[in-house]
């Protein structure tokens, strides 16, 4: 797993790289290692990797992707992590998300955060390994409601998320955001994601959910 203590871009890069080869070439290993569950073993598909990189301007960000080989899909100011940032300091957080792939496999992704503004280098530091998660989408129906049940019967605790939607196609452009973390497999198993397509919320989760009204077609994030 990715160590919080590595300070240079470029390496924790390489590293996120290792663990998405490692999720793409062998997807049920961290299933199995995660779950017990057997829906969460066999219906969930790879949406993303994320991962907060150490302080950098822009150029040294484009450099250090750029030397990895990666390809750079999209830019885009986060939301759900900006938020987050800022609710937990108490001052605005800008966040940018660079959504990359390698070159041979467009359609899985690693997203880099980057803290434009607003967190001094140390504070980025203390919370490279919160940031850090695995997002998956599941492939086949299931209600919120029943999968924070198989979550919590897994030994994972809700964390927060939110909705992110248009106000103008709320129905066809909007995504729940769950995240979840199983504090006694944590070293092994950083905070899982879900993104699901819709709005969803059950009264259990509804108190920490934030939502997010935007434009989604101008490229925002999570």
């Amino acid at each position: 797993m990715i160590d919080s203590c590595e300070i240079d871009s470029s390496h924790l890069i390489g590293k996120g790289i290792s663990l998405l080869h490692e999720l793409v070439d062998a997807p049920q290993q961290m299933l199995h290692r995660a779950f017990n569950d057997d829906f969460l073993r066999n219906n969930l598909l790879l949406h993303h990797i994320g991962l907060m990189v150490s302080p950098c301007n822009h150029t040294e960000m484009l450099a250090a992707i750029k030397a990895k080989g990666l390809k750079v899909r999209s830019e885009f100011p986060s939301i759900l992590v900006a938020a987050q940032l800022s609710n937990r300091f108490g001052k605005k957080v800008k966040v940018d998300i660079y959504s990359t792939c390698l070159l041979y496999n467009y359609v899985q992704t690693l997203e880099l955060f980057r803290v434009v503004e607003g967190l001094e280098a140390h504070e980025v530091f203390t919370v490279m390994s919160d940031i850090m998660h695995i997002a998956y989408t599941p492939t086949k129906l299931i209600d919120v409601e029943t999968l924070c049940e198989k979550m919590s019967t897994d030994g994972f605790e809700y964390v927060g998320g939110g909705i992110i939607y248009s106000i103008d196609t709320v129905q066809t452009n909007s995504s729940t955001i769950l995240y979840f973390i199983n504090q006694q497999l944590l070293k092994n198993i950083p905070k899982i994601e879900f993104v699901l397509p819709g709005i969803h919320m059950i009264p259990s989760i509804q108190k920490h959910a934030v939502l997010f009204r935007t434009n989604i077609q101008q490229g925002v994030g999570l």
